[in-house]
């Protein structure tokens, strides 16, 4: 044993001198007993020194006794323990160094000090600890060095660090590498001065540019004009008037065409000129490109040709080639060969003038055909020059090639008959449309001789249309989609097209079964919603098709369904009632429309009934709001019953009067729709009279009462002459009545009487004052008259002022003169005349 301990202790002994000596200083394993803590250091246990050396001690490392701090092994220590942190120009993570001077863990490091993560050291930039390129707090950096803040850089213009643009626009401003364009520059097709729109004239390489863009119409230029970007050339119209230039510059005369020309003048047609143009010319030249001088000729406002003198006599040899006149030709060969054409009388002549014109395809065996033909077009004003042989040569070719075309098929079609087999084939290799399926009726149809393809198409035409006919009934008959369809894809498939100017009866057909469809819809639906969707969508097929076909004379389509007609609440009705008619009675749009009809009648009728019943209930339970519904029941449903009569209306405020009425008479008066409407018109009656006489009674203002006049008045159709005053002298009649009335009125009548009275007591007053106004000055009768106003501010003055006012009023009356005399000017209202008054007494 003891040999054992012996060994181990020496064991132990040289670990712990391994470990001590190593890059990780670890515990002894004898250090808990052999060392303690005194006053803050490691001692021995033992001796109570202090511990020399490197010890670890509960994990915590110790060097001569205090806890120990740097580096042990490239281990970094902070107080025992290892640490994070920068020490001696290195960074530690965890006793581990990590960076001196560079980038860890996305930061940057400078002597183990960390300077930045992502942002600016040392003028640099960094994002995640490295140098970076990009922008930065309004700045842009390369590999860390700031290039540009708001500028150029490397081809591109920056803001606040932020690339904007290198060649385009910023701002409306236009750029190129990055810095604002300097002269002329063409960008997305708008023209540039500088770093703005361009906004003159200018010549852009070769172009005219007006602002940005490049010109439109005639525009003179810097002395030259354009025509558009180009240089202006030939004739142009401007304003409905034409121009003629040559390089940009502008021709006195506009030369349409050449007239006449001959060896000493050139007659040429010309654009009127609105003004005279004295020592007007124009440029000729030869066939050979010279010049040919002519005299200058004064030309007068609208003349429309005019003739130059040439300088010298020209001979006829020099009539060759293409001349021209201010740009406008005149081809001497041309005209030569289709002179020679015109005058050709052998067919070897004229075969050889049409290969001397370049005519092509000429046939030598046709010859004879093409002079017929090109003699009466130019009998007919149809050829006049070369350009117009080569169309009737063509033609003729054409009309020949056809012919034994047409001759052949002819015989084959007929040889073809002996075999149905090969008459189907010709048939069908021939001609469009064919339906192996008719062959039979195709071939009863051609059982004659045939002498004209186009009478076989014709044929088969007219059977097609007989077979798609047949399916149309059956569709029409049965009313079934799959019927419907089968017609429609015959007449898609064999339906003869419409030739130009002719009724488009494929098209016609087509939209008739677009009809039988929508009739199929409403007969087909199983709930009001989709009969509703149904009966709009037929409503505005039928709307579109007699739009379509309005001016059209081979049919017509009349406006048969009104969607309005259709109601909410009888759409279960109508379900019923299309279910149950027969299909000739619901195939067209009427027979819809019919039975819409007299739904409508059969339940209107129904319901005017109903509410006929309900008023006859009527009794003194009833409250009045109750009789009130019941009546606009009654009325509402004899209106719509009878397509909307005038009726009466029932008036909330003469309930009371309806049921005592309703009451009185009995359910045995009250039998029909009418009998209730004659009661509630005679109720209306006798309350609107009461409320009318009411409102007389009860009027206390003349506005109250000129309205309470004019409304009995008018319901009663009494008192004219009140009625066809103005309005302020219906005021002047109601003050009367206000002042003579002392009770109330008995009835109408004596408002009638109040208010003719007062009528006539107001034109006796007026007629009174324009008596005396006319005679001298006598105070009895004129101080009569005004009294009889009751103008306060005279009949309350005493004797002497009554006397002067009334001087006053009778010298001041309105006047003027007719035929040099002084007359009085009548006064036509009572207002007048008061206000006439009360000046006078001021």
């Amino acid at each position: 044993m003891r040999n054992f301990k012996l060994i181990k202790t020496a064991a132990a002994l040289a670990l712990g001198a391994s470990v001590v000596t190593s890059a990780v200083v670890t515990t002894d394993a004898s250090a808990a007993s052999k060392y303690k803590i005194k006053s803050g250091k490691l001692v021995v246990a033992k001796t109570g020194k202090v511990a020399k050396g490197y010890v670890t001690y509960n994990k915590v490392v110790y060097k001569d006794g205090k806890k120990f701090t740097g580096l042990k092994s490239g281990v970094y220590y902070k107080s025992g323990k290892k640490a994070t942190g920068t020490y001696k120009g290195a960074y530690y993570v965890k006793g581990a160094k990590k960076v001196t001077t560079g980038t860890y863990n996305k930061a940057y490091y400078v002597k183990g000090v960390k300077k930045v993560s992502t942002g600016l050291y040392a003028s640099k930039y960094y994002k995640d600890g490295k140098v970076a390129t990009g922008t930065y707090k309004g700045a842009y950096y390369v590999n860390g060095v700031k290039k540009v803040t708001t500028g150029t850089y490397n081809g591109a213009y920056y803001v606040a660090g932020k690339k904007v643009v290198t060649t385009g626009l910023y701002k409306d401003q236009l750029y190129v590498a990055g810095k604002l364009n300097k002269g002329y520059k063409l960008y997305n097709e708008n023209l540039y001065k500088d770093a703005a729109l361009n906004a003159e004239l200018v010549i852009f390489e070769e172009k005219l540019y007006d602002g940005a863009k490049v010109n439109e119409g005639i525009k003179e230029f810097d002395g030259k004009w354009y025509n558009n970007a180009a240089i202006a050339n030939g004739v142009v119209t401007v304003d409905g008037e034409k121009h003629a230039f040559k390089e940009g510059v502008k021709l006195p005369l506009v030369v349409e065409g050449i007239t006449a020309i001959n060896t000493s003048v050139v007659e040429v047609a010309i654009a009127a000129p609105k003004a005279d143009v004295l020592k007007a010319t124009v440029e000729v030249k030869d066939g050979k490109g010279n010049i040919v001088p002519v005299k200058t000729v004064d030309v007068s406002a609208g003349d429309k040709t005019v003739a130059f003198t040439f300088d010298k006599t020209i001979t006829d040899a020099d009539f060759t080639g293409v001349w021209t006149i201010d740009g406008v030709e005149y081809n001497f060969d041309v005209l030569n060969q289709f002179k020679a054409i015109k005058d050709a009388s052998t067919d070897i002549a004229l075969y050889d003038a049409l290969k001397d014109a370049g005519i092509t395809s000429v046939n030598p065996d046709l010859v004879g055909d093409y002079k017929t033909a090109i003699q009466a077009a130019i009998s007919a004003d149809k050829a006049t020059k070369v350009s117009d042989i080569q169309p009737i040569i063509d033609q003729v070719n054409k009309e020949k090639v056809d012919a034994v075309k047409e001759k052949e098929l002819v015989k084959a079609l007929n040889d073809a008959k002996t075999s149905d087999i090969k008459f189907l084939a010709a048939l069908q290799a021939n001609f469009t449309q064919v339906n192996k399926e008719w062959f039979t009726e195709y071939k009863t149809a051609l059982s004659a001789e045939i002498t004209a393809s186009k009478d076989v198409q014709d044929k088969i035409n007219q059977v097609n249309e007989t077979k798609i006919g047949a399916a149309y009934d059956k569709a029409f008959k049965s009313l079934a989609t799959a019927d419907i369809q089968a017609a429609r894809e015959l007449l898609t498939t064999y339906g003869a097209t419409a030739g130009k100017d002719e009724f488009n009866k494929k098209g016609y057909a087509n939209d008739s079964l677009d009809v039988l469809a929508a009739l199929a819809k409403v007969d087909a639906a199983t709930t009001n919603n989709t009969l509703k969707t149904a009966l709009v969508e037929l409503d505005a097929l039928e709307t579109k098709l007699v739009e379509k076909y309005k001016n059209e004379s081979a049919v017509t389509v009349k406006d048969e369904f009104d969607v309005k007609e259709v109601k909410e609440e009888f759409l279960a009705d109508y379900r019923a009632a299309v279910k149950v008619a027969v299909v000739g009675s619901k195939n067209q749009r009427k027979d819809i429309a019919t039975i819409i009809t007299t739904v409508n009648s059969e339940k209107l009728a129904g319901q005017k009934t109903a509410t006929v019943d309900a008023v006859k209930a009527i009794t003194e339970k009833t409250t009045e709001a109750e009789v009130v519904k019941l009546l606009q029941d009654v009325q509402t449903a004899h209106r719509t019953a009878n397509q909307e009569p005038a009726l009466n209306k029932v008036n909330e405020a003469y309930a009371k009067a309806y049921k005592t009425e309703i009451t009185t008479v009995g359910a045995t008066t009250l039998t029909t729709a009418d009998a209730i409407n004659t009661l509630i018109g005679k109720v209306n009656g006798e309350q609107d009279a009461a409320a009318q006489l009411l409102a007389v009674n009860e009027a206390k203002t003349v506005a109250e009462m000129t309205s309470a006049l004019t409304v009995i008045s008018l319901a009663n159709g009494t008192s004219t002459n009140y009625i066809n005053l103005s309005a302020a002298n219906k005021a002047e009649v109601a003050e009367l009545v206000l002042a003579a009335k002392t009770t109330k009125f008995d009835d109408k009548a004596a408002v009638t009487t109040a208010v003719d009275t007062a009528v006539t007591k107001r034109e006796g007053l007026i007629t009174a004052v324009n008596t005396v106004a006319k005679a001298d000055f006598d105070y009895t009768t004129v101080d009569t008259a005004l009294k009889a106003l009751n103008v306060e501010a005279y009949n309350n003055l005493d004797a002497v002022a009554k006397l002067a006012a009334a001087q006053k009023f009778h010298a001041n009356v309105p006047t003027t003169t007719v035929e040099g005399k002084k007359v009085v000017v009548e006064f036509v209202n009572i207002t007048a005349i008061k206000e006439a008054l009360v000046a006078a007494t001021k």
